[in-house]
């Protein structure tokens, strides 16, 4: 049987989601957001735009879907109505990403 892993909207997680990308690869409005509590460079894609610190102390992916996130305004409403973090219209998926 396939676990499905859903966002804290309910919807199911996109394919290829989560997943670990470097902050390069991502809008600069957040690579700025970002600075300062970046491990290695990385941050987790948790959606199209939508993006929080890795910590390889969690290396569970799935984990990342609960708590703060910040990326699109429009992704983030949709799929992570109630979490903490910033956001900003127009955040596309960077280069890294499915």
């Amino acid at each position: 049987m396939e676990v499905v892993f859903v966002y804290p909207s309910g919807d199911p997680v996109l394919p290829g989601y989560p997943l670990i990308v470097p902050v390069g690869t991502i809008d600069r409005r957040l690579v700025s957001w970002f600075e300062g509590q970046l491990i290695d460079g990385q941050v987790v894609a948790l959606a199209p735009g939508v993006y929080t610190p890795f910590n390889p102390v969690v290396p569970d992916l799935v984990d990342y879907l609960v708590g703060p996130s910040s990326g699109d305004c429009a992704v983030r409403e949709k799929f992570f109505p109630e979490s903490g973090g910033a956001c900003w219209d127009g955040v596309q998926r960077g280069s890294a990403e499915p």
